[in-house]
């Protein structure tokens, strides 16, 4: 794919998951939801994943002209996919995120970038590690420790509730990537992407539910919030899974260097977070951009052909 068709793409999807932060801290406190009501926070994301999904999934069954199944492989697919990037991302990122500064979220979450690049390298198999690559990568992580340090003015703010869980829930986001990648070569992105967030939310909200999870107070513009979320995963995800399909992940996943980037402006904006950031908003940027022509202008658009991955559909 064509950098002119794939950085716009790309950016539009990091923006979109930038955005996500910000606006979950702003629904849970419309929905009062407290930092430790961690039943009603998984119920709530259940809520979120599942509309996403079913969203997906009605559009893509308009444009066919009638309802898509998956299949049962199409199903096992889904199922194994959203065991990693819906269950196992989200039940501890909102966790993570409600006891985490928006700043402080975004900027950890993004050490997907580096993580995504050595799991697709060394245990998926799936493009050839290269000392390009890894120094991309890691130049774009250095940009976001650059823009970390100003955010935290020297001090170290990380817990184990807080960003050890949005650290937890990236590993997990990190390997669903790799997945994503494997599976997309055989079955449609968007069908992947809608009933991977319909299993993975339906169990979310039910166990949510079962544990006492609720909305406390079903604010009208917490909803409307609750739904632009819904259609961040469902749209960000499904062209992520485009983008995989015809790019390695180190190509692809560069680009998450951005997304604290545009996490960190929205909570300035949004939250009134941030405000000690200065120079090291740009150190951030300068780095990201070398990172991305590392990356993707140096064989980061090779891949090696997936070799099967023991447990996971082949």
């Amino acid at each position: 794919m064509r950098a002119s068709r794939r950085v716009p793409l790309a950016l539009m999807c990091c923006l979109l998951w930038g955005s996500a932060v910000p606006c979950i801290k702003l629904s849970m406190g419309l929905f009062s939801v407290t930092a430790n009501a961690y039943a009603s926070q998984i119920f709530i994301g259940g809520l979120r994943f599942t509309l996403a999904g079913l969203g997906a999934v009605v559009i893509y069954s308009i444009r066919a002209g009638h309802w898509i199944w998956p299949g049962k492989q199409g199903a096992k697919a889904a199922l194994t996919l959203s065991l990693f990037q819906t269950v196992g991302q989200y039940v501890v990122y909102y966790i993570g995120v409600s006891n985490a500064s928006g700043v402080n979220a975004s900027v950890v979450q993004s050490s997907n970038v580096f993580i995504a690049f050595l799991i697709s390298a060394l245990i998926f198999r799936q493009e050839r590690f290269t000392l390009t690559k890894l120094l991309g990568c890691l130049l774009g992580f250095a940009g976001i420790l650059v823009m970390y340090a100003g955010s935290l003015g020297g001090r170290s703010n990380f817990t184990f509730l807080g960003e050890g869980m949005v650290l937890l829930s990236t590993v997990s986001a990190a390997t669903s990537v790799c997945l994503l990648k494997k599976l997309s070569g055989e079955y449609s992105p968007v069908l992947l992407s809608g009933y991977q967030f319909i299993f993975g939310g339906a169990a979310m909200l039910l166990g949510g539910g079962l544990l006492g999870g609720t909305i406390p107070n079903p604010n009208p513009v917490g909803l409307g919030i609750l739904c632009y979320l819904a259609f961040v995963s469902s749209a960000a995800y499904s062209v992520w899974g485009y983008l995989l399909r015809h790019n390695s992940v180190s190509a692809v996943a560069v680009f998450g260097c951005t997304t604290p980037v545009f996490g960190t402006l929205l909570s300035c904006l949004l939250l009134g977070e941030g405000s000690r950031i200065s120079w090291n908003l740009a150190g951030e940027l300068l780095c990201v951009i070398v990172s991305i022509v590392l990356v993707n202008w140096s064989g980061g658009r090779k891949t090696v052909p997936a070799a099967p991955a023991a447990g996971m559909p082949s």
